[in-house]
């Protein structure tokens, strides 16, 4: 066994690129002797302090801290270092089992979406009050939709989760509550429905931009490609004409399934829902 290990066999010995053993050697926590050509040579009480680097390292400490706990390793310190690393891996568990959670809930909302029989059909729903964070912008096409919640998940980094959150949507441009009366005519336009003011999602957080209020809405589901939007708020407002309903809000454009979770648009499920309170 040799007394010294040149750079190249201990970088390929311990899978650390030369550049890293070099900046180690620079902050201090290595100290490789040089031969006649000025190579460096590593010994075994270098090797020794590799071991640790790397099992520390392993259990996810920063090179900070690692160096700081080389400079004055005793008993307590090694102690101490291993108290702060259960600690992080308690953290690390409840973070991924908050996490699996949260897939669960969301592969249960895919698989009862897709069980949905009530398709075009318009309800009147009951929903409790709804939280949510928010990115206000005016938004004409539907793929700046997309665009925009991917800015409202970067906003809130990544306690906001996209694949499969069925509590996403955006706000039709277009306030239905600003006439005491309708006409038929007020709503020939239906372009009109094809604009967006922000994009929303629903959180169970204290931390929200706007509620969205308790009540009855009037909801219809479709499958199928977004241009769909405007005929189905046409039918909910006729539905409303019909009924006696008054329109209370703008309306709601919720993606249940799209393309975060499949690339085939006749498998797309959006949700459109209108506040409402009767005349």
């Amino acid at each position: 066994m040799k007394d010294y290990y040149k750079i190249n066999e201990i970088s390929k010995l311990y899978g650390i690129g030369k550049d890293s053993l070099r900046y180690y050697e620079k902050i201090g926590i290595l100290n490789p002797k040089r031969d006649y050509n000025g190579y460096r040579m590593y010994g075994f009480s270098d090797i020794s302090t590799l071991n640790v680097i790397n099992e520390l390292k392993n259990l996810g400490f920063e090179i900070k801290r690692i160096k700081a706990f080389l400079s004055e390793r005793t008993v307590k310190s090694t102690m101490d270092m291993m108290n702060m690393e259960i600690h992080e891996i308690d953290r690390k568990i409840l973070e991924l089992q908050v996490l699996k959670k949260i897939l669960k809930d969301r592969k249960r909302n895919i698989e009862n979406e897709y069980s949905e029989t009530n398709f075009g059909e318009i309800r009147e729903i009951y929903f409790s009050q709804r939280k949510c964070v928010q990115l206000n912008d005016g938004i004409m096409r539907d793929e700046e939709v997309d665009f925009m919640i991917k800015k409202l998940q970067e906003k809130y980094n990544k306690n906001l989760y996209i694949l499969g959150n069925s509590m996403i949507g955006a706000t039709v441009d277009f306030d239905l509550s600003e006439k005491k009366h309708y006409d038929n005519q007020d709503f020939k336009n239906t372009e009109e429905f094809s604009k967006y003011d922000s994009v929303f999602c629903v959180v169970n957080d204290e931390n929200h931009d706007f509620i969205i209020p308790e009540g009855n809405f009037l909801s219809v589901k479709y499958k199928g490609n977004y241009n769909q939007t405007n005929h189905y708020i046409m039918k909910a407002i006729n539905y409303a004409f019909e009924k006696n309903i008054k329109l209370e809000s703008k309306p709601l454009e919720i993606y249940h399934i799209d393309v975060h979770e499949t690339e085939i648009i006749e498998e797309f499920i959006t949700e459109i829902q209108i506040q409402i309170s009767k005349q």
